[in-house]
């Protein structure tokens, strides 16, 4: 394997940087993982579409991003937030479901005095969809909570259970803390109507409404949408026959890429 990643084969990246990143197999080795990814961040770079795995590509840039997110310790790759979350984006509308997560998650504090919550609905409504847990418990709590979404506290608390039952064992305290504090400020009667409604298989049949506020609050939100727009545009992500590519020099900075 570590042949054929040698040799540009990104299939044999991809499997090989997720063993290092995992430590399955192999010693855990972040630094080594990270040049494994980038290697696919440059072939998409150079190939586009035409002769790239969107999967791979899509989660190379969610894994450059974290990443990037928290540094690598004793490495050349420091923290940078700004790259990360570029990366981010671009990930996430390749239709990661950890991206939007990401996404999701940040959005919730930032603006720090004003978030924007309806954005980050927006991202974890399409990773919830994926079933992704971490994801449907935080949206969950924005239900239960009336941010960003419609205020539907049963609704939030399903979400917030079902997520629990699924998570892995390392998203589980993370999930878990979401679940008993929306538990914890139910009352009795909203905890067995979100009962009902896992009962009754309710959960993925109803359609999440984003909550429209203030005016500021929808100018806000236009302007987010006009931005995520003109990202998009840039992307080349409008363009059914996908011609046209992310430029990677814009995703990841350039002392990285070029080493």
């Amino acid at each position: 394997m570590e042949i054929a990643a040698k040799h540009n084969h990104n299939a044999a990246r991809w499997k090989l940087g997720q063993l290092y990143q995992q430590g399955t197999g192999v010693e855990k080795n972040d630094y080594k993982a990270f040049q494994l990814f980038l290697g696919i961040a440059r072939q998409y770079k150079k190939f586009g579409f035409e002769r790239v795995n969107k999967r791979q590509v899509s989660g190379a840039f969610a894994s450059l991003a974290q990443y990037l997110k928290k540094g690598i310790p004793d490495s050349p790759i420091k923290t940078n937030v700004r790259e990360a979350n570029r990366l981010f984006h671009a990930s996430a509308y390749f239709g990661n479901a950890q991206a939007q997560f990401e996404l999701g998650e940040y959005y919730t504090s930032h603006p720090k005095e004003n978030p924007n919550y309806v954005q980050a609905a927006r991202w974890l409504v399409k990773a919830n969809r994926k079933g992704h847990p971490k994801a449907a418990a935080l949206l969950g709590q924005l239900m239960f909570d009336g941010h960003g979404v419609e205020h539907s506290p049963e609704f939030g608390l399903a979400l917030a259970t079902n997520a629990m039952m699924r998570a892995n064992p390392d998203d589980r305290p993370w999930v878990e803390g979401i679940y008993t504090s929306l538990y914890g400020a139910a009352d009795e009667q909203q905890r067995n109507v979100a009962t009902a409604i896992l009962e009754q298989g309710l959960l993925h049949n109803r359609k999440i409404r984003l909550r429209r506020g203030s005016k500021n609050t929808a100018a806000k939100n236009n302007t987010a949408s006009r931005s995520s727009s003109r990202v998009e545009l840039r992307m080349g992500l409008k363009d059914t026959k996908r011609q046209n590519k992310p430029d990677i020099n814009e995703l990841i900075f350039n002392r990285v890429l070029n080493k």
